[in-house]
């Protein structure tokens, strides 16, 4: 009995790992647009030393990855196809042997140089970091790496004090709104904003002067800060950065570059963006920086991390202060938007075109948006407008019918009404013509041309209309009129001979009836 259990409980063993045999990822296929990127199908990755196995919950979607995606960073951290992301959150499965910080089931957040964008990932254990109890796990995805990153600009780097003016550029990204969150804990301290225009509103209470990014930032900046800056921090680089850069700093100022997002200009890398963002960068000498009183400084937090000997240290050392400012209450997490990992191409369009105020997570437990039925709904209220004009010009065309229809009614009332008077016309002609035989021929000439003129008035007349032609009857329409007339006119004309000796030439008669249009 006992070695039937084991072997059942074996059994579902066997089958619970064969069911996680394979995982989702983000899988970057080669260097350029979001077409790149592709959700596959893996194998579970296995265990490298010093590894920690973690199965991933939350991921956080940086602009560096971006870069990655474009090929614009300096060492790309693995040869394409691989998994993308520097950001993931989630729960121990499994550890390396000589792994002892960590144990199965504790929540951790990683910031591997890549392949963290997938349900299951191996991180080397010096770039995992235990989360607090009673931090959510959604909120230690939003703040490890973006706060991590504005405290060392901060706080080792600028060394922000109170009094301080410091120029934030991108100050509506996610960096961005960290830093500003960040100085305010310090106390003090006039930030100048530089954002686009649409995100004024967002963060107007982060900032103490917003600045337009498409403006003359330097003069502006001028007018807000006479005197000068004490810090620059600056994401951008290139021209933009230049505008109101190292200008602007008053003697012991320091200008950071932390990032070059102006060499992102389009879906896909540009050379020439490249080329241009360098020239156009201003070039300072280091004997002007000492004749100027002024630093200039940078600051990559990946190659901080991963390439620089002590590196990862001091990031630890970071996300453990600011651990214990979302603790103390004095950090907001600022989530803009949370995407399904299937969505993972809309959250990095977002990304690249500026749009988050904050951070951008993925959620690996939600279900994507089935576009399809978007589109369905899309072609469905397409079908609706099709059927609705339908109805209009149905609607349209039964107007017309009974437009058409009163026209015809119309016509053949008019035409009873002038059949009638034809018919008046042949009954009083033929009355006359019985009661006084002793009509001369001169006036039996006279009714035959007044009896041709009706005729010829009455064959145009049915030409005009082709209702009132269809509408005579058998034997009874033109014909029938006509024989009338020559059972009765044209026989009281008297012999053949008599009556055309009589009306002349035939030109004669001819012009006594005038034009035909006359009739």
């Amino acid at each position: 009995m006992s070695h039937n259990i084991e072997e059942k409980a074996k059994g579902n063993k066997d089958n619970k790992q064969e069911e996680k045999k394979e995982i989702r990822a983000a899988v970057l296929h080669s260097f350029g647009g979001l077409k790149a990127v592709k959700i596959v199908k893996r194998n579970i990755p296995i265990l490298a030393d010093s590894e920690v196995l973690i199965n991933v919950k939350l991921c956080g979607v940086n602009f560096h990855d971006i870069t990655t995606r474009l090929g614009l960073v300096d060492s790309p951290p693995l040869k394409t196809p691989f998994v993308l992301g520097s950001e993931c959150a989630g729960v121990v499965e499994a550890l390396a042997e000589g792994v002892t910080e960590f144990q199965v089931g504790d929540r951790v957040v990683a910031l591997p140089d890549a392949r963290a964008w997938a349900d299951v990932v191996p991180v080397a254990s010096k770039y995992v970091y235990a989360v607090p109890e009673t931090m959510p796990l959604q909120e230690a995805a939003a703040i490890t790496l973006t706060y991590s990153m504005a405290y060392m600009l901060v706080d080792k780097i600028a060394s922000v004090k109170p009094g301080n003016t410091i120029l934030l550029y991108s100050a509506g990204g996610a960096v961005g709104q960290a830093i500003c969150a960040l100085v305010k804990a310090i106390g003090d301290v006039t930030v100048v904003g530089v954002a686009s225009e649409g995100k004024r509103e967002q963060i107007k209470n982060s900032v103490t002067h917003f600045v337009d990014r498409t403006a003359d930032i330097s003069t502006e900046v001028k007018k807000l800060c006479p005197g000068g800056v004490d810090v620059v921090l600056d994401c951008v680089g290139g021209a933009e950065g230049g505008r109101g850069g190292y200008a602007l700093l008053r003697p012991t100022g320091k200008y950071v570059l932390f990032g070059s997002s102006g060499l992102v200009t389009g879906e896909s890398r540009s050379i020439l963006s490249v080329m241009r963002s360098w020239w156009s960068a201003e070039k300072v000498s280091p004997q002007r920086l000492c004749e100027e009183n002024k630093g200039i400084f940078g600051f990559n937090f990946r190659r901080l991390l991963h390439h620089q000997p002590g590196g990862h240290e001091m990031v630890r050392e970071a996300v453990d202060a600011i651990y214990k400012l979302w603790q103390q209450g004095e950090i907001p997490a600022n989530i803009d938007g949370t995407f399904a990992l299937e969505e993972v191409t809309d959250a990095m369009a977002k990304l690249h075109e500026r749009k988050n105020v904050g951070k951008l997570l993925l959620d690996l437990s939600m279900e994507p948006k089935e576009k399809e039925e978007e589109e369905e709904k899309k072609e469905e209220k397409k079908e609706e407008k099709k059927e609705e004009k339908k109805e209009e010009k149905k609607e349209e065309k039964k107007e017309e019918k009974k437009e058409e229809k009163k026209e015809e009614e119309e016509k053949k009332e008019s035409w009873l009404e002038e059949k009638q008077a034809v018919q008046n016309l042949v009954t009083g002609i033929g009355t006359a013509s019985n009661g006084n035989h002793q009509v001369s021929q001169n006036s039996q000439v006279s009714t035959a041309v007044n009896d041709v003129r009706l005729m010829w008035g009455y064959v145009a007349m049915c030409q005009v209309s082709q209702a009132m032609w269809r509408g005579f009857p058998m034997g009874y329409g033109l014909c029938g009129e006509v024989s009338q007339l020559r059972g009765t006119t044209w026989d009281h004309l008297g012999p053949h001979g008599t009556t055309w000796d009589h009306m002349g030439p035939l030109g004669t008669i001819w012009d006594h009836l005038g034009p035909r249009e006359s009739l």
